[in-house]
């Protein structure tokens, strides 16, 4: 409804573009921090800490994604912004992913995240 022709052509090209990314490249099943007793299932998007699942968001899958597939690797918060947001449709502040990161530390008891200040955030084990 009310979406010019010109945009849904480029979105649906977009998502065959990243479908056919996905395909090309083999994707892990399994992410996971052995000091945290973290386990990321890749393919039911489900967080397993301590052998027990434990209800995240979208979002905030997402972000654990980011960390651990680039453990010791700074992640900026534009990059999470830009991996985890549509910016076409919404407008996002950076401090968001400080919430995010503050509801999983909570949420996990996690101390491997560790921030750098005016940058962004980083797992280290």
């Amino acid at each position: 409804k009310g979406v010019r022709m010109e945009v849904l052509l480029k979105y649906v090209t977009h998502l065959l573009e990243v479908q056919k990314e996905q395909v090309g490249s083999r994707v892990q099943e399994v992410l996971q921090s052995e000091a945290e007793e973290l386990v990321l299932e890749l393919k039911g998007r489900k967080a397993m800490h301590k052998g027990e699942e434990v209800k995240v968001t979208t979002k905030e899958f997402g972000i654990l994604y980011m960390l651990l597939s680039e453990k010791g690797k700074a992640i900026k918060r534009e990059e999470f912004i830009k991996e985890l947001w549509d910016n076409r449709f919404e407008e996002v502040d950076e401090r968001v992913i400080d919430v995010h990161i503050k509801l999983l530390r909570k949420k996990l008891m996690l101390s491997s995240i560790n921030t750098i200040r005016g940058y962004g955030y980083k797992w280290d084990e």
